[in-house]
């Protein structure tokens, strides 16, 4: 029973992380949803781009490669996402 929990309670706090997300760009303004938007493009788009990519290196020999380090990937290029649109509209 201990481990259900200590499972479902990560799973919980993401689920109340998204719904506060969500929260936050139905009431932002125009702009920011734009720049979010632009932001969640570019780290999704390069995180597929990374993981299809990086399994042609896997067939080569390289160590594989965990969900963990897409999820590192996307953030990061989500990071980048947000300087380049705050940069570029500000």
């Amino acid at each position: 029973m201990k481990t259900i929990v200590l499972a479902a309670l990560p799973t919980a706090v993401g689920v109340v992380a998204l719904l506060g997300f969500g929260r936050f760009l139905r009431e932002a303004d125009e702009l920011q949803r734009r720049i979010q938007l632009e932001a969640l493009t570019m780290g999704f788009g390069a995180c597929l781009f990374a993981g299809f990519g990086y399994r042609l290196f896997e067939g080569l020999g390289a160590p594989v490669a965990s969900i963990s380090d897409a999820s590192i990937a996307m953030v990061f290029f989500y990071l980048i996402g947000l300087w380049v649109g705050r940069r570029r509209y500000a």
